[in-house]
């Protein structure tokens, strides 16, 4: 019998690492829930004792299985077709220096070209920038002033 609940446990726990990589929708899960139950239950059929093991062993075992399957799963086919490629070091940096770009204009002051409500255009010296309003509706020909440059977008305030 403690053959059966072995062969039971490791049977939930390649069940719960297959409900990552086969689309089951929580079939496979149940199945695992079920076969740990089972497991448990032959265990303590021999005695109290090795039931009560086999209960800790799942209870640990299940969430450990989870966790190395969700690290093996992007290297797996179906993670490789399903999960994006991490962003390449070179769209990063274009990224960073369009950002140090944009952040000479922080204190820069101009007139908003168009009603900004958040988003809108604003001509800095000359410049037709994208900006953001930090919290207000403002109207065309406001002057504004750049408060800061969070990544991309220049946020302007409504200055008298």
């Amino acid at each position: 019998m403690i053959v059966g609940a072995i062969l039971l446990l490791l049977v939930a726990a390649a069940l719960v690492a297959a409900e990552l990589f086969l689309p089951s929708h929580g079939l496979m899960g149940l199945l695992a829930v079920l076969c740990a139950l089972g497991s448990v239950i032959l265990a303590a059929r021999v005695s109290p004792l090795w039931g009560a093991v086999f209960a800790f062993v799942a209870i640990i075992a299940t969430p450990l299985v989870f966790y190395w399957t969700v690290r093996l799963y992007p290297k797996s086919p179906m993670g490789k077709r399903v999960m994006l490629d991490a962003p390449q070091p070179a769209a990063n940096d274009m990224f960073n220096e369009e950002s140090q770009k944009l952040q000479h204009l922080v204190g820069q002051r101009g007139v908003a070209m168009t009603l900004l409500r958040p988003a809108g255009s604003v001509d800095l010296n000359g410049n037709r920038i994208d900006c953001v309003s930090e919290a207000e509706v403002i109207d065309p020909g406001t002057r504004v002033e750049v408060i800061r440059v969070s990544g991309q977008k220049v946020i302007v305030k409504a200055v008298a």
